[in-house]
C-alpha cells in the first residue's frame, strides 16, 4: 500500500515526540494522551493538526517489519484520531489533508483484511483527487485499490487499477513510486502465473531498489524472483536468489522478513532437502518467539515443522511442535 503523503519536518518532529512521550509515559500505566494533547497544542494551526493525525494514523497502520495486520485496539484507536482529522479537514476546507486521510483509512482496512472497505475508501479518495486535480494523490489511490483487489484475488481488476496507475504517472519522475508499482505488477503476474511479465517487472523493480540502495526491498524482490524462477522449473536459480536474499538480510538485521523468507525458502524446497527444511524453519520460529515475538507467525511455523516431522516418521517430535503450536495461540 501507498500511503505516504508530502513530507513536513515540523509534522515529523511532533510525532517522533508524541511516540517518545508514549514510550515514556507507558512505563507509568499513561496511554499517552497527555503527549497527544501537547502535540496538538502545539501545531501551529489547523491544516498541520490534519497531518498530524494523519502521521500518528499512519504510525499505528504503518505495519511493523512487514507483518500485515492491525489488532482489534490499534484499529479503533487510529479510527478515533481518522474521525477526528477528516471532520477537521472539511470544516477547513483543506483538500490535501482530507484525502490523505481517507488513503489512511483505506490503508487501516487493508492491513486489517477487510478488503472490500480499503476499495470503498481508495475510490473517495481518488474521486476527491480527481475533483481538485492531484495526479500523485489519484495514482497512489487507483494503486491501493489495485493492491486491495489483488488481496481479493481479483486479478483482472487489480491488473486493470495498476495499469491506470501507471498512465497517471506518464511523465511524473519518481523513482520510488515505479519501484513500488513494479514490484506490486511482479507479484501480480507471479499470481496469474505468468511468470515471465512477473520476472521482467521484478528486475525492473530491482534496478530501482538498487539504485536507492534498498537492501532490505532488494532481498524481497529477491525472493519474487525466487518463487518465480521456480514457477518455470528452475531451481537452481530460485536457490541462490533465496540464499543471496537472505544474506542481505543477515547484514540489514531485518529479522521479521528474514522469517519469512526462511518459511519461504523451506516451502520451495524439495521433499528431498528435509534437514534444510527443517533448520530454515527452525530458524524462523527461534525469531519468532524471541527476536520479533509473533505468535501467530510462530504457530504457523510450528505446524510446518510438525508436519515435516510426521512426513519423517518422527511421531515425537511431530507432536513436540503441534502442541507448542497450540500453546502459541491459546
Amino acid at each position: 500500500m501507498r500511503y505516504k503523503s508530502r513530507r513536513n519536518i515540523y509534522v515529523l518532529y511532533l510525532t517522533s515526540i508524541f511516540w517518545l512521550g508514549l514510550t515514556m509515559t507507558s512505563y507509568a500505566g499513561n496511554p499517552g494522551r497527555d503527549s497527544l494533547q501537547i502535540l496538538i497544542n502545539n501545531a501551529k494551526n489547523d491544516s498541520l493538526r490534519v497531518r498530524l493525525y494523519n502521521q500518528i494514523i499512519r504510525q499505528i497502520v504503518k505495519p511493523i517489519e512487514g507483518h500485515q495486520y492491525v489488532d482489534n485496539d490499534q484499529f479503533i484507536q487510529a479510527h478515533l484520531y481518522a474521525d477526528t482529522g477528516l471532520n477537521l479537514a472539511r470544516s477547513i476546507v483543506y483538500n490535501e489533508g482530507e484525502i490523505e486521510i481517507l488513503r489512511s483509512i483505506g490503508a487501516l482496512h487493508y492491513y486489517s483484511q477487510q478488503y472490500e472497505e480499503a476499495i470503498r475508501y481508495g475510490k473517495l479518495s481518488y474521486d476527491l483527487a480527481a475533483q481538485y486535480g492531484d495526479e500523485l494523490q489519484k495514482a497512489n489511490a487507483m494503486y491501493n485499490i489495485g493492491e486491495a483487489y489483488k488481496k481479493l484475488e481479483q486479478y483482472t481488476q487489480a491488473l486493470e487499477c495498476l495499469n491506470f496507475a501507471s498512465s497517471i504517472m506518464q511523465g511524473i519522475e519518481d523513482d520510488e513510486w515505479i519501484c513500488d508499482f513494479n514490484y506490486s505488477l511482479s507479484v501480480l503476474y507471479f499470481k496469474m502465473n505468468d511468470y515471465h511479465h512477473s520476472i521482467a517487472s521484478a528486475k525492473i523493480a530491482f534496478e530501482l531498489a538498487q539504485k536507492q540502495q534498498d537492501t532490505v526491498r532488494m532481498a524481497d524482490i529477491y525472493s519474487v524472483m525466487a518463487n518465480e524462477y521456480m514457477g518455470l522449473g528452475n531451481a537452481d536459480s530460485c536457490n541462490v536468489l533465496y540464499e543471496t536474499a537472505i544474506k542481505w538480510l543477515l547484514h540489514a538485521e531485518y529479522t521479521s522478513l528474514l522469517a519469512q523468507l526462511y518459511v519461504e525458502y523451506a516451502t520451495v524446497l524439495s521433499s528431498t532437502s528435509m534437514e534444510k527444511r527443517l533448520a530454515l524453519l527452525r530458524k524462523s520460529s527461534h525469531i519468532w518467539e524471541f527476536v520479533s515475538p509473533n505468535e501467530i507467525d510462530l504457530s504457523k511455523t510450528c505446524r510446518a515443522i510438525s508436519d515435516i516431522y510426521k512426513e519423517t516418521g518422527q511421531t515425537d517430535s511431530a507432536i513436540f511442535y503441534q502442541q507448542k503450536a497450540l500453546r502459541t495461540i491459546l
